[in-house]
C-alpha cells in the first residue's frame, strides 16, 4: 500500500492544488482604499492555513449571505436569498 500524503499536507495534489488560504473571507475582513478597489488588504488571520486554492473563493460566496455585523443575538444574521446567482458567480470567478 502507498502512503498517501494528508490533504492538510502543502505537497497533496487534487484538482485545486493546495495554497496558503485564509480561509475566513468576508467584508469585514477586506480593507479597501477608498481611492483604489485594486488597493486593498486582508486582515484577520487566525483561520489561515493550507487548503485547495478554491477555498477562499468558496468561503467568500458563503459569506454573501450572512451579515457579521448583525446586532442581535450571536451577532450573525443569514440571508439564505442573498446567495449569488450562479451567472454571479461565474462573473466573480473570472
Amino acid at each position: 500500500k502507498q502512503n498517501k500524503p494528508s490533504r492538510f499536507d502543502p505537497s497533496y495534489i487534487n484538482e485545486f492544488p493546495n495554497v496558503l488560504t485564509h480561509n475566513d473571507c468576508h467584508q469585514n475582513n477586506i480593507m479597501m482604499s477608498t481611492r483604489n478597489n485594486l488597493d486593498f488588504i486582508l486582515i484577520d488571520f487566525e483561520y489561515a492555513g493550507w487548503n485547495p486554492m478554491a477555498m477562499d473563493v468558496a468561503c467568500y460566496i458563503n459569506e454573501t449571505m450572512n451579515d457579521n455585523s448583525y446586532p442581535g443575538d450571536n451577532g450573525i444574521k443569514w440571508y439564505l436569498t442573498n446567495l449569488m446567482t450562479l451567472r454571479e458567480q461565474e462573473e466573480f470567478i473570472k
